[in-house]
This record gives structure tokens, sequence and C-alpha cells, in this order.
């Protein structure tokens, strides 16, 4: 099957929504040490590819990274640098050879403010979808406590739909768990 190139897909200056998958489908990211050093390679090497992150949720055997991009060209050179590291040392810590991250991952555009924080409301339900959390509050790898409570995250940048949320930090943390609650309302599989 032919894959369309990225740039057809995200353009220059555009919101981004990746997610990958471990090869296989393995579960190369359920110890804590594997998420730890995907998230430190993020946060080492966004600014030198210009990338923000404005959301994550890091699953068992995949991800979700939602962000922002300057250029494509770099957007791509950072996922390969921060992928091919990552790879590396998961394959060195646990004496194996391989693939670690299936194929090429996903990178659909999002279009606006509002589709950004319906992304970002997707990702911090995406434990509790799965079944592995009864609340996005138990997930200790996701952007979820930083926007409902306020807590620090070096890798976070605040996205521009949250910060129209409210005037003041509590009031955006309020609307955003309200947002969250009636997401997990209505969808019809919990």
């Amino acid at each position: 099957m032919v894959r369309p190139p990225r740039n057809i897909l995200l353009c220059d200056n555009s919101y981004f929504h990746v997610a990958w998958r471990c090869h296989n489908k393995e579960w190369l990211l359920k110890e804590e040490w594997t998420k730890r050093c995907y998230y430190d390679l993020l946060f080492k090497y966004k600014d030198k590819y210009n990338l923000i992150f404005h959301a994550y949720h890091f699953m068992e055997n995949h991800l979700h990274l939602v962000g922002w991009l300057e250029c494509v060209k770099s957007f791509s050179f950072f996922f390969r640098t921060v992928n091919n590291l990552f790879a590396r040392f998961v394959n060195r810590k646990l004496k194996r050879s391989g693939q670690v991250i299936m194929d090429r991952f996903k990178s659909p555009r999002i279009e606006d403010d509002r589709h950004l924080l319906s992304v970002m409301v997707y990702n911090d339900l995406n434990g509790v979808r799965a079944g592995r959390e009864k609340t996005p509050e138990e997930s200790n790898w996701s952007s979820y406590r930083y926007y409902a409570y306020g807590k620090e995250d070096g890798l976070i940048v605040p996205a521009p739909s949250y910060l129209a949320l409210a005037d003041n930090p509590k009031g955006r943390q309020s609307e955003y768990r309200a947002i969250v609650r009636s997401m997990m309302e209505i969808e019809i599989y919990w």
C-alpha cells in the first residue's frame, strides 16, 4: 500500500496528533523506565527541532502526542532521531534486537483549536477507554493532571484552546475537568 507523503497530511506551522504502536503490538512501554526514556528524549530534542507539545498519553503498547510543528521536515527529523535513540536504548536494556516501533507512525493534522481540545480530551481518556484506569487521574503518563489540576510538567506548553476556557488557572482546570467528565458520561462504551 502506498502511503501519502507527510506534507499532504501535515503542513508547516500546524498542529499534529502523533500515534505509534510498539512493533508486533508488544508491550514495550509497560515499564516505567521505557516511558521515562521516551519522555526525556521528547524533552531533550523538542527545542532543537522547534516542536511544541500540548498533550501526551503513554500506554503500554502505544502512545499519543499532540502538539505544534514549525516545519514538516524538522518534524520528520525529530521523530527519526527520537524513535531511533529510543529503539536502541530499549533493545540494549532488554537484550533484544529488531524493531521497537511499528512502521511509520500516524500523524493526522489537527484542523483548528476546537479540534485540538477534542483530541486532547480523547487522549486523556485513552486509559479509561482501554479499561486500564477507572478515571484519567490514575494515569501517571498523560497530560491530564497538568490540565485538570495544574500539576507541573516540563514537556507541556498549554494549548491555546485550553487557555481560552477561562481567564484564570483554576477556572481553566475546572472547565477542563468538566469537559472530560461530560465525555465520560456520553461515551457509549464505558
